[in-house]
């Protein structure tokens, strides 16, 4: 929904997520409970943002032999 948005740049005006798109937090009735959306994010929470995607693209190793060459469902050790 958010890439959408920020897809359709200055033609969104207006966004409203519906009852069941909202966490469950919000919609049990507690008035005082929100959800904060930053329009624009910080030059650190960028950082932060593009480092945590970077370490989740990472390769990881093969459980089994610790290779970077393949999944653990590939692994030689196992097949």
């Amino acid at each position: 929904f958010i890439s959408l948005v920020n897809g359709l740049g200055k033609e969104c005006h207006y966004t409203c997520l519906a009852p069941c798109c909202v966490p469950r937090s919000v919609t049990k009735g507690n008035r005082t409970s929100s959800i904060t959306v930053n329009q624009y994010e910080t030059e650190l929470e960028r950082v932060q943002r593009k480092a945590y995607i970077a370490q989740r693209q990472a390769p990881r190793p093969c459980h089994c032999c610790g290779s970077l060459d393949h999944l653990a469902r590939q692994c030689h050790a196992i097949n």
